[in-house]
């Protein structure tokens, strides 16, 4: 929150030795409609594939509405699980596509610190820039091991017939993750340039 005060706070109001404008004097920026919108993109189908496993758990786990029938009567519980196995297979896939998509942001935005025409040492803006994305970066991160993890756990079948909590918190984290890569989109790679 401190990194998109600190920007609209110099962006609509910028001092008068970086020029008086923004961007300041001698930031060339980012292409908006290029790897900042295609990794716009990623995250979003990520989010998307995060989603669908996670109404897959839903549909095997345990509900609120019947939150025993599954371990009184694991032999239901079989019969519904042979009967959908293309979705027990659809839930590996799209947690597996979430994080790969995860990676994939990560790596292109690499890349785009790797190509900026300007540092973090180009005054408040390269400061403002590279906080607030690299932050945000370390959150993809976060949120990618998070998934991992969850996948793994799925492979060793932690979750189907019982609670799945942790899948729950795992793509609510990376929808928080998505909400806020839209705000720095619009804000710093959109209207800030």
């Amino acid at each position: 929150m401190v990194f998109f005060f600190a920007f609209f706070y110099v962006s609509l109001s910028p001092a008068v030795h970086i020029g008086a404008i923004w961007p300041p004097l001698g930031i060339e920026v980012l292409d908006t409609w290029g790897i900042p919108l295609l990794n716009t993109i990623i995250l979003l189908v990520s989010g998307l594939y995060a989603t669908l496993a996670h109404h897959i758990f839903k549909l095997f786990g345990l509900s609120e509405k019947n939150p025993v029938s599954i371990v009184l009567h694991p032999e239901i519980f079989q019969k519904k699980l042979e009967k959908n196995a293309h979705l027990y297979a659809l839930s590996f896939s799209s947690l597996l596509i979430a994080i790969f998509l995860g990676c994939l942001f990560t790596a292109f935005q690499l890349y785009e610190y790797l190509v900026a025409p300007f540092s973090m040492a180009d005054g408040i803006y390269g400061s403002i820039f590279y906080m607030a994305t690299g932050f945000h970066g370390l959150h993809v991160l976060i949120g990618t091991i998070f998934l991992t993890v969850v996948f793994f756990r799925h492979k060793y079948d932690h979750f189907f017939g019982r609670h799945y909590f942790a899948v729950e918190a795992a793509v609510w984290y990376w929808h928080f993750v998505d909400v806020v890569w839209l705000f720095l989109f619009v804000s710093i790679y959109w209207w800030g340039s």
